[in-house]
């Protein structure tokens, strides 16, 4: 029969502590260690878990010298699990005397990664509140299982799941006091890894006191209305995916399909009830990307996410080039007007949506760079400076509207002016400025929202202002 490790962190809550190791203690699956981290606990912890390491040779006490955070502990705890399967029991929850047994015989009998019995809401005189919602995860694809916890709710009880021990490793967040959800975000990681079931047969107690037990007062903890609340859920759910190496380093994760799902549920007016977003998109996955990774003319390298705004525009029958870095995130628009032009993107570049890239010559975009919302990057000049020969442009756009639906079929480029633009490495470009023809902005440069760029920018400066101007240079090291 394989260990079990129970790994308790606990500060401050001696009283309740006791019920918790005595459920542990109880337990009809005999080979557990259960591992406490006193988070240097001023009440009478010390004494009690003392007490109860004499009573039993299963339990294991760890006193930290100062407080490490609550994220911490619980780190430290799974690092001393030596047990092939894992659970994390609160100090102030408690298991049925099954709990172990019953979840390790789901995982070996339905050939899934994760279990979690029973959650019992219960109150400080144990009295049982309400049960929560169960959940199923056990879709095929990994993007599918995370609908399916988004269809449920947000759940974030089936975080102590039961599981194997790497994967508690791999999954848990490291987080301090003041981080949101980080529970759900752990959930996402854990259904990423494989499929989850919860059953019946056993109960998990979980005392229904603190700042999770309702919405109201999870708002007020975080400070929060009813208008940003799940906007700030979805947006953290979202910055989580996307610094995390876990989903750097896990090829098996659909990272875009996540993200856009998040995107939409964000968009969604009634943000008061998350058990009914999914039913407004149940055909969201069958949606592509307007931009194919893979194409003649389309590169894009590894973990580079496309957003679901990503699109590539030819106006004229071409084969321009786009070319795009890895461990990128785009939203935006390649347009191409004639059969000439071409886009570089280096790696680890976000461009936002709204963005338009327009190329006849060439757009060279470095590593690091960030481009806000709204901004228009233009490598030529669109018409002519003589009138005359935008007067020819437009009695051409009407010809070939009329004869083909498209007004620049045969539209004159040799009479436009066109010169590439290059933005060098670690530059950030504020919402809604205009980059014209020729420039050239330098490392590290900041342009300000809603600036225009006619001329070449300094490295390390920060511009603004149409025309865009020097407002302060920036020390680098």
């Amino acid at each position: 029969k394989p260990k079990v490790s129970i790994v308790i962190p606990t500060y401050n809550r001696a009283n309740l502590l006791i019920k918790a190791l005595e459920s542990c203690i109880n337990q009809t699956y005999k080979n557990i260690e259960i591992i406490i981290s006193d988070n240097c606990s001023s009440d009478e912890t010390q004494e009690i878990c003392s007490a109860y390491v004499n009573k039993d040779s299963r339990i294991k006490y760890y006193r930290q010298e100062e407080n490490i955070g609550i994220g911490a502990n619980a780190k430290f705890l799974l690092n001393q699990a030596t047990g092939e399967y894992s659970c994390v029991l609160n100090d102030d929850d408690y298991l049925s005397d099954n709990y172990v047994e019953e979840c390790l015989n789901a995982i070996v009998q339905n050939d899934v990664l994760c279990s979690f019995a029973t959650v019992l809401l219960i109150d400080e005189d144990n009295n049982i509140q309400q049960q929560a919602d169960t959940f199923i995860a056990i879709q095929e694809d990994s993007s599918d299982r995370v609908a399916q916890y988004f269809k449920n709710g947000f759940n974030n009880f089936i975080f102590s799941a039961f599981t194997k021990t790497e994967i508690y490793k791999k999954c848990y967040v490291d987080y301090d006091k003041d981080r949101f959800c980080e529970d759900q975000i752990g959930v996402i990681k854990f259904l990423c890894e494989g499929k989850f079931v919860s059953i019946k047969e056993a109960n998990y107690y979980k005392l229904n006191n603190g700042c999770t037990k309702d919405l109201e007062t999870l708002k007020r903890t975080f400070n929060m209305t009813n208008e940003n609340f799940f906007h700030h859920l979805i947006q953290t759910h979202i910055d989580a995916i996307l610094t995390d190496d876990y989903y750097k380093n896990n090829s098996n994760v659909d990272v875009k399909k996540i993200i856009k799902l998040l995107e939409k549920i964000d968009n969604v007016s009634n943000k008061k009830k998350p058990k009914n977003i999914l039913k407004k998109f149940k055909n969201l996955f069958s949606r592509k990307s307007k931009v194919k990774k893979k194409t003649d003319n389309v590169e894009v390298g590894e973990n580079t996410i496309l957003l679901n705004k990503a699109a590539v525009r030819y106006d004229v029958n071409s084969n321009n080039k786009v070319k795009i870095g890895s461990d990128c995130m785009i939203n935006c628009n390649f347009i191409f007007e004639s059969d000439k032009g071409e886009i570089e993107i280096g790696n680890r570049t976000f461009i936002n949506a709204g963005v338009n890239l327009i190329s006849r010559s060439k757009i060279s975009i470095g590593d690091d760079v960030t481009i806000a919302f709204g901004v228009t990057i233009y490598d030529h000049n669109s018409h002519s400076l003589d009138w005359r020969e935008r007067a020819n442009d437009i009695k051409q756009q009407m010809e070939d509207y009329t004869q083909t639906g498209n007004f620049i079929q045969n539209k004159n480029w040799e009479v436009v002016k066109s010169r590439p633009i290059k933005i060098c490495d670690k530059v950030w470009i504020g919402m809604n400025c205009t980059i014209l023809n020729g420039v050239t902005i330098g490392e590290g440069a900041i342009v300000g929202a809603c600036s225009v760029v006619r001329e070449d920018v300094e490295p390390w400066t920060v511009v603004g202002g149409n025309p865009a101007k020097v407002i302060r240079r920036l020390h680098h090291d």
